[in-house]
């Protein structure tokens, strides 16, 4: 005849289930988003511009040169988009001066 088993064998077995669930690693999101390609060039030349440049250099999924060429570039996407910007910010200021007496 079998027995059944006790409620505290019952507690200890789920216990250990449920922590060895737990304890299994899961990559960051930071991690995840760094050894992702696409979400990496998304985010510098759409986002970021030159400050996620170290995001680039930590990533693992691109060559020394992948990174290096990509640097560059970025760095001059950010120096269009900060020039555009102090075209933009230049030419609105001129004409705000024109309104004001």
């Amino acid at each position: 005849m079998m027995t059944e088993p006790t409620s505290d064998a019952v507690d200890t077995e789920v216990v250990t289930r449920s922590s060895e669930m737990t304890t299994r690693p899961r990559p960051s999101i930071l991690l995840q988003f760094i050894g992702n390609r696409k979400v990496l060039l998304i985010l510098l030349y759409a986002a970021t511009l030159f400050l996620g440049l170290p995001a680039l250099w930590v990533s693992p999924v691109f060559t020394r040169n992948e990174k290096v060429v990509h640097t560059f570039l970025v760095c001059v996407w950010s120096a269009l988009v900060l020039a555009g910007f102090y075209v933009v910010m230049a030419w609105a200021m001129g004409r705000i001066q024109e309104v004001m007496p």
